[in-house]
């Protein structure tokens, strides 16, 4: 189950349905109200109950700008459901992947995918934050941090990357 905590986000990707470039989707500053989270918390828990692996991932806009909401959720899920292995997923940009949270994660079992276009000059083309900045360099020294300090759960990462046609690799001779 996933659920989307946000729709705001701290970048502004210019192929994101996210980031406010789109006529008929507006950026906004909607958070999920906890009762619903807890609400399909409890719906999955019931409806999932032959399973022994269960998984809830939190999505957004960017999910890390609710970053103390993802904690409460973690928490309702892990005391309201012992005995199962349960994990959790968060598609996130990176940025906002601090030590703490990092720590956070490795200490509950979640898994990451961490959005990131390419190398420094591909990325930034369309991966910026409201600023016009580029978000690479944030993003790898986050990444690298975690290496460093949670090798194990450094290999819970996965990376997501978009190609659009302004970089798109050449595969032919």
């Amino acid at each position: 189950m996933t659920l989307q905590l946000t729709q705001n986000c701290n970048l502004r990707c210019s192929y994101c349905v996210y980031s406010g470039n789109y006529y008929n989707r507006q950026h906004n500053n909607k958070v999920m109200d906890f009762e619903l989270a807890k609400n399909s918390i409890d719906y999955f828990f019931k409806h999932s109950s032959h399973s022994n692996d269960l998984a809830i991932g939190f999505y957004g806009g960017e999910p890390l700008l609710c970053f103390r909401f993802i904690k409460k959720c973690v928490e309702y899920a892990e005391s309201t459901n012992p005995g199962k292995n349960l994990y959790f997923t968060i598609t996130t940009n990176g940025t906002l992947l601090t030590k703490k949270v990092a720590e956070y994660f490795d200490n509950h079992n979640f898994h990451i995918t961490l959005s990131l276009d390419g190398a420094s000059k591909q990325h930034d083309i369309n991966r910026r934050f409201v600023n016009g900045k580029g978000s690479f360099e944030v993003i790898l020294k986050n990444l690298n941090r975690i290496i460093e300090n949670h090798p194990d759960f450094a290999k819970k990462i996965m990376i997501n990357t978009v190609i659009t046609p302004q970089h798109d690799v050449d595969i032919h001779p």
